[in-house]
């Protein structure tokens, strides 16, 4: 990642919980997240904005 264009944070949310990762330009744009079933997957990009992507396990 570079410093202009970049990936601050990635958070999973349910219900009732918040995994938020803080990312940082040094590092790659990978993060590990714990397994839920359920929720929404958001990230957020300097340049583009905040993105989301809903996640269910059960659905096929």
């Amino acid at each position: 990642m570079q410093r202009e264009h970049y990936l601050p944070f990635a958070a999973l949310v349910n219900e009732d919980t918040v995994v938020l990762r803080r990312l940082y330009p040094e590092w790659g744009a990978q993060t590990r997240l714990p397994y839920f079933a359920h929720g929404t997957l958001l990230w957020y990009c300097t340049q583009h904005g905040l993105f989301a992507q809903k996640i269910d396990a059960h659905k096929k």
